[in-house]
């Protein structure tokens, strides 16, 4: 199933999504003790639980890595297994999550669908629409653990340790 944005901007699986609003309150019989979230069957009560006690049902065998969804689980094992089932039809790149696909076919389309409200420039995904924003708001919340500087970017968090010279 394809991801659905939720009423409340959440993502959901289109088939959960559809139930949720087919089952009025006071027919959706399990609810969580934590937060009071009704549920129309214990599966979906069973895998929210998870949220509250961090004890993720699905494990990775390869790595440890749990996840609270199976189709989650399943979905990172291709990252160990090289499994890329998704191709692009332009330029045959394969991808494991359809989403990816979905963002990848915009370097060939050209579509930018995200705009910055304060520049106007566009993006082919919102992840890249809020990375750039923080060149506006100078918003640094990746730290690096050795020397605590902040960065915009996770992937410049970690400094590069330059080598004392001794004469």
């Amino acid at each position: 199933a394809q991801d659905a944005v939720h009423p409340r901007g959440k993502l959901s699986q289109r088939l959960d999504l559809a139930t949720h609003q087919r089952l009025p309150m006071d027919r959706r019989l399990h609810h969580c003790i934590d937060c009071d979230k009704r549920f129309s069957n214990r599966s979906a009560l069973n895998q929210h639980q998870c949220t509250h006690t961090r004890e993720w049902l699905h494990h990775c065998s390869d790595c440890g890595k749990a996840f609270a969804q199976s189709s989650q689980l399943r979905r990172h094992q291709r990252a160990h297994t090289g499994e890329w089932p998704l191709r692009c039809a332009d330029c045959g790149k394969g991808f494991a999550e359809s989403s990816k696909l979905r963002i990848h076919q915009r370097t060939h389309t050209g579509e930018r669908p995200h705009r910055c409200a304060d520049c106007g420039k566009g993006f082919y995904s919102a992840s890249t629409l809020t990375q750039h924003q923080r060149t506006h708001t100078r918003e640094r919340p990746h730290l690096c653990a050795d020397c605590g500087k902040g960065f915009a970017w996770r992937s410049e968090s970690q400094c590069e340790v330059q080598p004392i010279k001794v004469f």
